[in-house]
């Protein structure tokens, strides 16, 4: 799963909006709870990749707005440090 999101970040730094499409599929992952090192690289990642991909949205729903922003606030607020150090990296 690493290696899947690594090469997708990859692909969002060079055109994001190849990744475009796949950004509502990738919302689950930000409110898996990271108990292993693999699972934080795949938050990280996830949160990298939506920050190339989200401001190349045109018209986003407000419905998914609103539960990408409440995801991210409760990474931010219950995470381990590691998990919002390395999305700030």
């Amino acid at each position: 799963m690493v290696a899947c999101f690594t090469t997708m970040l990859l692909i969002a730094n060079v055109e994001p909006m190849l990744i475009l499409p796949y950004v509502k599929i990738l919302h689950p992952y930000l409110s898996r709870k990271p108990t292993t090192q693999n699972d934080v690289q795949i938050l990280t990642k996830t949160e990298k990749i939506l920050e190339l991909c989200l401001p190349l949205m045109s018209h986003p729903s407000k419905d998914f707005l609103s539960a990408l922003e409440m995801d991210l606030m409760k990474i931010i607020m219950f995470s381990h440090e590691i998990v919002v150090e390395g999305a700030i990296a």
